[in-house]
This record gives C-alpha cells, structure tokens and sequence, in this order.
C-alpha cells in the first residue's frame, strides 16, 4: 500500500495547489513521495525541477 500511496501523492505534488500544501506537508507519506519526486527529476524527469524545488522551500 505504501508504493500505491506514493505514487498517488506524485500527482498531488506535482499540481502543487497552493491549499493542499499544508495538508500535504502533514502526511505521514510526504518524505517519502517527496524523496521519490527528488529522485525522479534528477533522472528520468528532468521536467519536474520546478516542481521539486517548490517542494524543498515549501519544508522550510
């Protein structure tokens, strides 16, 4: 179910809805999608730097 959840979030971070980020921050699966989001725009999606970068400010 993880792996399923996961990819799930791919979408929702990837639309980076400005009222979902406070949510989203607080699921118990962020680090992981967001790591897994990291990981797929360092290498087979280079498209998503944006995305992952808005995702690293977001945490701070």
């Amino acid at each position: 179910a993880r792996i399923k959840d996961i990819w799930i979030m791919q979408s929702k971070l990837e639309k980076m809805h400005p009222k979902k980020v406070d949510d989203l921050l607080q699921n118990p699966r962020f680090r992981m999608a967001y790591d897994f989001l990291l990981l797929r725009s360092q290498s087979i999606n280079p498209e998503l730097e944006d995305v992952a970068k808005f995702w690293t400010k977001a945490q701070q």
